[in-house]
């Protein structure tokens, strides 16, 4: 028989050593688009043999992973994706909520393990570092983590189970919006998304895995989407004013997730007349500031502030 869908599940791990596989800590109920390949950088001939062929043989070479997948963003779990693109997690607090300071780190992020069962085996992915982070919502929906990974080949490992987050998600009517140190309650719908160049590269090793996973600078943007009254967000754009905002989900638990950008440079804008009232589309590019960098420094585009039950790093 077929394998089951529903019974696909996705965890992963911080590891010591980029490329040496660790068993799952951390689950997430994941949605159903998940992607986790072996990519193969295959090796043509295409040598004239005296025959009308092309190519006349193939070879294996270089190999990766690529893991990509969505979910929920679950105040006590998402956190270790968000480490993985910024890499460096300082700890306040002294009982719960601890606030967790999620910073770009100076030299590279911790690697992870990302574990697939797909309802036959469990295959490990390991050196993984995240090429992109987005996160979205609507006011009528959850806040999503969309993310993609690229790591070392693949291998079978132990079948792990599954622990499930115990928090709800972040819902999208749970955003506040403050931009120049104002309130804003115009906004309807958020999209912002982090990406790093991350390449897998080969050395001569003898091997066809590669010898490192390499994250490259990191670049952030998105999109605000606002129901207008007046020119507000429009004069950001004409006057390149870059003020700095933060959107902010507070669950019924008392979670939090702070999306701090201290130069939020308006770049382009699109309206629509297509509902009763007009709506607006502004896309945002986060500016290198020293203020978000954090306790890593010396400049950062963005600051992630997850405040949760978790008294370790992520």
């Amino acid at each position: 028989m077929p394998l089951q869908s529903s019974l696909l599940h996705v965890g992963m791990a911080k590891e010591t050593t980029q490329g040496t596989a660790v068993v799952p800590s951390i689950w997430f109920p994941v949605q159903n688009n998940v992607k986790n390949e072996d990519i193969n950088h295959w090796i043509e001939d295409k040598g004239l043999m005296g025959a009308p062929v092309d190519p006349i043989a193939q070879y294996p070479g270089p190999t990766y992973s690529e893991v990509d997948f969505d979910a929920n963003f679950y105040p006590d779990a998402l956190g270790a994706v968000l480490m993985g693109m910024m890499g460096v997690d300082t700890v306040t607090g002294s009982a719960a909520p601890y606030a967790h300071a999620l910073s770009l780190a100076s030299g590279q992020p911790p690697s992870y393990t990302l574990s697939v069962y797909n309802g036959f085996n469990e295959r490990q992915y390991p050196g993984c570092l995240p090429s992109e982070v987005q996160l979205k919502y609507a006011t009528d929906g959850p806040l999503i983590a969309s993310t993609k990974w690229t790591g070392f080949p693949s291998a079978v490992g132990t079948t792990s189970t599954p622990t499930l987050p115990t928090l709800d998600p972040f819902l999208g009517w749970e955003a506040t919006l403050q931009i120049a140190a104002a309130a804003n309650t115009r906004l309807i719908g958020f999209e912002l998304t982090a990406k790093r160049s991350t390449k897998a590269q080969n050395t001569a090793s003898g091997s066809q895995a590669p010898t490192f996973v390499y994250a490259g600078p990191l670049a952030v943007e998105g999109k605000l989407t606002f129901a207008v009254d007046d020119d507000t967000e429009l004069t950001y754009l004409l006057s390149n004013t870059q003020p700095a905002t933060t959107l902010t989900l507070t669950a019924a638990s008392g979670d939090s997730l702070a999306i701090q950008m201290s130069k939020c440079a308006f770049s382009k804008t699109t309206p629509s007349y297509t509902k009763e009232w007009v709506e607006v589309d502004y896309d945002i590019k986060a500016m290198p500031n020293s203020t978000d960098a954090g306790a890593s420094g010396p400049i950062s585009p963005v600051l992630f502030t997850l405040s949760n039950g978790q008294q370790t790093s992520y």
